[in-house]
């Protein structure tokens, strides 16, 4: 499976612009020195052939890269593609009315930690009266499978319903990306948001931590989640890998299912509006039941 994330994380960038066909794609592959010969000849292989299986499914393959030792076990990789200027959306043209939209849901960093936190006691004590071990194990399988999809039919639908923006939600999270992808219009806008979807149970493990992390302030890395002596911490395995991507559309043409995952896997996020005057910033919270006095900007 990690090879498969990391797979999706290097397509990624390709899909956040639209772009739904790859020519090349390059593995790059760090085989950890700590690893016996066994384990390492039992954990690589299945890597490569995971990282393999999914750019199959993205309709290209892996035709060459790098490997190198290293202390830690790291899988990444290139993505390339040859298109005309019709073939790929720039992300910058988003206008006032626009809808925000997510293809997958956040909280897999505080998913994935709190998976690490079922055998770790002093840890676990932290969240266990408000999550349960099962909620726990769905939480990580549901993050684990977001991580492990394609953007690939979310990419097409962009073109096919006149997206006029996207990005990848990755290492700086929701907030991180929004403004960054705000900074880059053309037109004066700021993006408005509202709604933050979360996978189940997750919102109430960061609210337990005292909101480390930074998942209900929009700053959680949307990456594969390991514990460290702070208890969050995280591993980026390449590009991308389960952030999906955050767009702006046109109002009024509902996009559902972008994944062929039921009808609510995709989510409104906010709008797009003009931004107020004396204000450079570029994007604003005002999500339900994050901040009592209501919208504040972030």
């Amino acid at each position: 499976m990690m090879g498969r994330i990391a797979c999706a994380n290097v397509l990624s960038d390709l899909y956040a612009m639209g772009v739904t066909e790859c020519d090349n794609v390059l593995m790059l592959l760090s085989v950890s020195q700590r690893m016996s010969d066994e384990e390492r000849d039992k954990v690589m292989p299945l890597i490569i052939q995971g990282f393999r299986d999914a750019a199959e499914d993205g309709g290209t393959s892996v035709t060459g890269g790098q490997t190198v030792l290293n202390p830690w076990v790291i899988v990444g990789g290139v993505a390339t593609a040859v298109c005309q200027s019709s073939e790929f959306i720039m992300p910058d043209s988003a206008v006032p009315g626009d809808v925000l939209v997510l293809t997958k849901p956040l909280g897999t960093h505080m998913a994935v930690t709190a998976h690490q936190w079922l055998d770790i006691p002093e840890r676990w004590n932290k969240i266990k009266l408000v999550v349960t071990r099962e909620e726990v194990e769905l939480a990580y399988q549901e993050a684990v499978a977001s991580m492990a999809t394609l953007n690939r039919t979310a990419a097409g639908l962009m073109r096919a319903f006149g997206a006029h923006a996207a990005t990848d939600v990755t290492g700086f999270g929701l907030l991180g990306h929004a403004r960054a992808l705000a900074a880059q219009q053309r037109q004066d806008v700021a993006f408005v948001i509202h709604n933050l979807p979360v996978l189940a149970g997750m919102a109430a493990v960061s609210r337990a931590c005292g909101g480390r992390g930074g998942l209900l302030r929009g700053t959680a890395p949307e990456t594969s989640g390991t514990g460290d002596r702070d208890g969050i911490g995280g591993l980026k395995l390449g590009f991308g890998i389960m952030g999906g991507c955050c767009g702006a559309r046109p109002p009024r043409r509902r996009v559902r299912d972008p994944h062929g995952m039921g009808e609510n896997s995709n989510w409104g996020l906010g709008c797009c509006g003009a931004r107020p005057p004396r204000h450079r910033g570029g994007c604003w919270w005002c999500c339900r039941g994050l901040r009592p006095r209501g919208s504040a900007r972030s």
